[in-house]
């Protein structure tokens, strides 16, 4: 399962310190967080990587390094993300 953080925000604030990674993965699920580009612990945060494409391409790599198809479940900005979800990523579902 991929969860995206909502806009100016981070993984860590909207589902780590929120609890719901510890709900997923007590409840068996394989959790995955990702820092959107130019948001949170993302290492180019300032140098304008948040761009529609670079975003998807970074989602895409998340997804690859994960083995294929995920569920994708988004809070805010994340859920937009999760919502235009391009066929060419693998997903079980997005929401």
């Amino acid at each position: 399962m991929l969860l995206i953080h909502g806009f100016a925000s981070s993984a860590d604030l909207n589902w780590e310190r929120s609890g719901w990674v510890r709900h997923f993965t007590e409840n068996g699920r394989n959790v995955a967080l990702v820092d959107l580009p130019g948001h949170g612990e993302d290492p180019h945060h300032n140098d304008g990587s948040w761009a529609p494409s670079r975003i998807h391409l970074a989602l895409a790599k998340v997804v690859e390094s994960l083995g294929g198809p995920v569920d994708v479940l988004g809070y805010s900005l994340g859920a937009r993300w999760a919502g235009s979800w391009p066929p060419s990523i693998p997903s079980s579902s997005a929401a």
